[in-house]
């Protein structure tokens, strides 16, 4: 039978999440502001970018547009629907909106930050939640400002880029083990290789508690590479992941991975920002710089998060402390 799916937010995560979904059979909608609801019913051009670089278009037409609670309450009963929004979306009171008029489905979480669950489990039982971390990047293209002929190329076409890395799987948690495979074999049915996991949210949680340090570094090196691999950066952004990471294991109780533990060294993150632009296959210092703006409050409301859970488990939170303040004191 026929799944169908909900993506609610259909930014770039959503619209490469929709394309799988749909190549895998399913009947896949969408739930916009009503700002896009026209640009969703005109369907979604996507670039699947491989390894070197090379670009290959695809599209998404969405079955139905909702932009009301409304009208998904009036809609065919989905199976299954998928959170493409910000952790900063997630406010529990149109959470509790939606879980309502789309029960009993699945509710499909990928935002990083600790204490998502708890969210989601305001809104709906802790048995219809599962959990994932995406591992492919997705971007606006073409890039603003980017120099990347690889982005100017499709100046006068553009849609959402993607590329997967060689070997990605999708993890997949959730209390119940059913509607976890059931998001699995979605995802595997359009060709996304993904696997069962015990908990997707710690697994991300350690993942966030580099990735937020070394944003916040980057933004306050203005976003420049080289601005950051000569500055005091590398040292501030290693102290700030080692507090955060100290507190996502006060937290979930797990030990972090080996690898996360292998790039707390300010020599390791100077080489990786060197190394990085010579080798991906898209303008990775201009994504970054685009995404992290754009998503800047989340950023921001997770590192105060570590700082403030570092407080009340009476963990050191120095580096997360400057780094915020450093953040707070750049020009609007």
């Amino acid at each position: 039978m026929q799944k169908r799916i909900l993506l609610v937010g259909a930014g770039a995560a959503g619209q490469v999440f929709g394309l799988y979904l749909a190549r895998g059979g399913a009947d896949v909608s969408v739930f916009v502001r009503p700002k896009y609801e026209s640009a969703a019913r005109g369907g979604y051009r996507l670039y699947h970018v491989d390894p070197l670089g090379r670009r290959k278009a695809e599209r998404l037409l969405p079955s139905e547009v909702h932009t009301s609670i409304e009208s998904l309450a009036n809609a065919e009963p989905f199976d299954q629907v998928w959170l493409c929004v910000a952790t900063t979306s997630l406010d529990p009171r149109w959470l509790a909106d939606l879980a309502e008029v789309t029960a009993p489905a699945t509710l499909v979480s990928f935002q990083p930050g600790l204490g998502v669950r708890e969210r989601l489990e305001q809104a709906a039982s802790r048995e219809r939640i599962a959990q994932g971390v995406i591992g492919f990047l997705a971007w606006a293209t073409p890039l603003e400002d980017s120099t990347d002929q690889r982005e100017l190329a499709v100046t006068e076409d553009p849609g959402i880029a993607y590329f997967a890395p060689p070997g990605m799987v999708i993890p997949i948690s959730s209390p119940s083990e059913r509607r976890a495979l059931q998001v699995i074999d979605a995802l595997r049915a359009g060709g996304m290789a993904s696997h069962l996991v015990g908990d997707a949210e710690a697994d991300l949680a350690f993942g966030t508690a580099i990735l937020m340090p070394l944003v916040g570094g980057l933004e306050l090196a203005g976003w420049s590479f080289a601005t950051f691999r000569e500055g005091d950066a590398p040292k501030l952004v290693t102290e700030a992941a080692k507090e955060a990471l100290t507190v996502t294991i006060a937290e979930t109780g797990r030990e972090p991975p080996i690898l996360s533990k292998a790039l707390l060294f300010p020599q390791v993150l100077q080489l990786g920002f060197w190394v990085m632009p010579k080798v991906a296959p898209i303008d990775v210092e201009t994504y970054l710089r685009v995404h992290f703006t754009k998503v800047g409050e989340q950023t921001r409301m997770l590192l105060a998060g570590y700082s403030e859970r570092a407080a009340r488990h009476g963990l050191p939170n120095d580096a997360i402390e400057s780094m915020t303040r450093g953040l707070e004191d750049l020009p609007a």
